[in-house]
């Protein structure tokens, strides 16, 4: 997670959009499994709106699922399942 960190850090300060919105993806993926799900529905939301200002739709929809995942592990299945429908629309 460190690495990641690292790497959103840099990417801001070469405000570097993709790599930023990547790097809060991901950092929403391992605060969701450490069960940090503020931190990681917070990295989800702000990674989503990078990847639709860059018209990225396989990122939004990766980012979705992150949310997704986060909405499954604390109980809100319903919440989780419109996530992950969204997240496939996107892709399809």
């Amino acid at each position: 997670m460190e690495l990641a960190e690292n790497a959103l850090e840099i990417s801001k300060k070469k405000k570097n959009l993709p790599c930023i919105a990547k790097c809060m993806s991901r950092l929403s993926l391992y605060n969701m499994i450490l069960g940090k799900t503020d931190i990681a529905t917070s990295f989800a939301n702000e990674a989503i709106g990078y990847f639709e200002e860059l018209n990225d739709e396989i990122g939004v929809a990766d980012s979705k699922y992150s949310l997704a995942a986060v909405y499954y592990k604390t109980n809100d299945y319903h919440m989780g399942l419109v996530c992950l429908i969204d997240a496939l629309k996107n892709l399809s």
